[in-house]
């Protein structure tokens, strides 16, 4: 896999690629991609995408000016979802570049996570829609992609929203919500920003939570895409995807919408902490936390790791290496900002072994008191309940871009510490 990446000028370079082998082709696929986009340029904006084979997702490109300098790189968290149907020999990639000939973009902790659905029922064991409709935002908020369903009593559901906003101002906050009726009456979590290109720049926005406990009631949710004031800048794509996490063999889900006030010692902040989990199966487990750092001043930083770990240790940091390499993970250039952050991993288990998951972090300082909100978390494997055994596809893998920069600057390739690693090295058991 491709590592960290760093590059000059506006041609896209492909920096993670997730073979075609871990493919079937003909087989429906949700792909759901992580990664920080950081520069050193004040003026020039940073890009990321995501492509299959040699074509792009289209709704992918996320443009963000992050207005950093040498001395500090505050990352923008990206992530990214798609239902795909696989092609043979089609590759998916992840491209990034900056615009300028004198800026400098940068990723890296590159995720690509696929979940396999042709063994689930659509609107019984998962939902997904897309609304492409180019609106102008309003205060009150346009509604995007939704879904409506009456699901068992107790159900669990993995609910993911994508927004993708062309701001059009950056003295206003643009953002995007998940509203929910049904069980819970909320617009939670909620995405809000301003930006500092208002001709540029266009944000790929995620929203993700695990909704615990729903009732055997009418239930709708749905994509919003909202402004602080105005109306200024438009949505231009939405889409959902939610999951019932009943379906699975083995599960651990969590969520508190309380605040978690941060302080600066490193990892001593519960977004999710003491998670356990002891599956029947051997096998792989997704595992993946979301929440909203409210910075509440300007220049704040979160800082954040997960911890899977069992009785017998080395413990498995996400991303790998945190603990001591304690990289900004997401910042806030205005005091007003809310953005939504998040984890996604698959861990290999062995059934009857105890595991714990502890999702933590802190900030760079505690002016204006930020904090995080709606901190969500969710651990599966891939066995359904209804399955006897494991079904797995051929050479499948999610894997982790990690920590050797690759700079390319005036032509010349630079290559320091070259070090990468990854996760679910043993094939994971996707849905088959």
């Amino acid at each position: 896999t491709t590592a960290i990446s760093a590059l000059v000028g506006a041609a896209y370079t492909t920096i993670h690629t997730h073979g075609s082998g871990n493919f079937t082709a003909g087989d429906d696929y949700i792909i759901i991609v992580r990664a920080k986009l950081f520069s050193e340029s004040t003026t020039a904006i940073s890009a990321i995408k995501v492509r299959h084979g040699t074509t792009d997702f289209a709704d992918s490109e996320h443009l963000v000016l992050q207005s950093t300098t040498a001395a500090n790189d505050f990352p923008s968290p990206y992530a990214y979802f798609v239902r795909w149907t696989a092609v043979t020999s089609e590759d998916i990639t992840v491209q990034i570049r900056g615009t300028a000939a004198a800026s400098e973009a940068q990723a890296d902790q590159i995720t690509v996570t696929a979940i396999r659905l042709n063994a689930l029922t659509e609107n019984t064991d998962f939902w997904y829609t897309d609304s492409t409709t180019d609106t102008a935002l309003s205060v009150a908020g346009i509604n995007g992609a939704s879904i409506s369903l009456t699901p068992p009593a107790s159900t669990d559901l993995w609910v993911m929203t994508f927004g993708r906003v062309d701001i059009g101002s950056i003295t206003t906050s643009a953002g995007s919500r998940i509203v929910s009726t049904g069980t819970f009456a909320e617009s939670l979590p909620s995405f809000q920003k301003e930006g500092d290109d208002a001709t540029n720049e266009i944000w790929v926005v995620h929203n993700e939570r695990v909704f615990v406990g729903l009732g055997n009631v009418a239930q709708t949710f749905k994509e919003q895409a909202f402004v602080e004031s105005g109306p200024t800048g438009n949505v231009l794509h939405s889409r959902i995807f939610a999951l019932r996490l009943n379906i699975f063999r083995n599960r651990k889900v969590a969520y508190t919408e309380t605040a978690e006030v941060l302080g600066t010692t490193a990892w001593a902040d519960p977004f999710q902490v003491t998670q356990s989990i002891t599956p029947d199966v051997s096998g792989d487990m997704l595992v993946s936390g979301a929440a909203i750092f409210d910075a509440g001043a300007a220049l704040r930083e979160i800082l954040y790791r997960l911890q899977f770990e069992n009785a017998n240790p080395p413990t498995v940091d996400q991303p790998p290496t945190q603990t001591a390499d304690s990289y900004d993970e997401g910042s806030c250039l205005d005091a007003d900002n809310q953005v939504s952050f998040g984890v996604t991993t698959v861990e290999a288990v062995t059934a009857s072994t105890a595991y714990t998951a502890d999702w933590e972090g802190h900030t760079n300082s505690t002016t204006g008191a930020p904090q995080v909100v709606s901190r969500s978390f969710v651990a599966f494997t891939f066995e359904l309940a209804t399955n006897a055994q494991t079904l797995t596809p051929s050479a499948a893998t999610a894997a982790w871009a990690v920590n050797a920069p690759t700079v390319v600057k005036g032509g010349v390739v630079k290559t320091p510490d070259a070090a990468t690693a990854a996760f679910a090295v043993n094939t994971p058991a996707l849905i088959k």
